[in-house]
């Protein structure tokens, strides 16, 4: 078995987001996550804020962070149905996490995970709160979600990342 290694990426990896866009799409379909857009997964490999994992020569696992107003999102977690069970998704948060603390470090860092990821990030140190605890800008990116017609009794169980001292 192939060592998988993480990195932090670069613009030249761009070319990686279709593939990412592909593992993403059967999670989508089930409502599992948002939908994203190639372009969109660029922009994040663009800026450096994205995080990916490759095996083989092939990407194996993504995430990025999204940027509001007053918070840092950890966003699109997606990780290869052959290499999930095996801690990539906590270690790909993980290191979201570093990455949001060194690039912007006044930002609360939240994360809006489904039940399947929800318990990486209680691991890593979330807490859940209310949905009414985000600015609404948090949730206008709800309108490209399969259960957006339910919410806010929908799968996302809204996480802020415990503020160290």
């Amino acid at each position: 078995m192939a060592e998988i290694k993480i990195v932090r990426a670069e613009k030249s990896e761009t070319v990686w987001a279709k593939e990412i866009v592909q593992l993403i799409k059967p999670e989508a379909r089930s409502s599992l996550m948002l939908a994203w857009k190639e372009e969109e997964i660029k922009r994040g490999i663009e800026r450096g804020d994205a995080i990916l994992a490759f095996q083989n020569g092939q990407v194996v696992g993504h995430v990025r962070l999204v940027i509001w107003k007053r918070y840092v999102e950890i966003a699109a977690l997606i990780v290869a149905p052959q290499e999930r069970g095996k801690h990539l998704g906590t270690n790909l948060m993980r290191e979201g996490i570093d990455l949001a603390r060194e690039k912007y470090p006044r930002k609360e860092i939240i994360l809006l995970p489904n039940e399947a990821s929800f318990h990486i990030g209680a691991q890593l140190g979330f807490s859940e709160c209310e949905k009414n605890y985000f600015d609404g800008e948090i949730w206008e990116a709800c309108q490209n979600c399969l259960e957006f017609p339910r919410f806010p009794i929908c799968h996302c169980h809204p996480m802020v990342l415990k503020k160290c001292n």
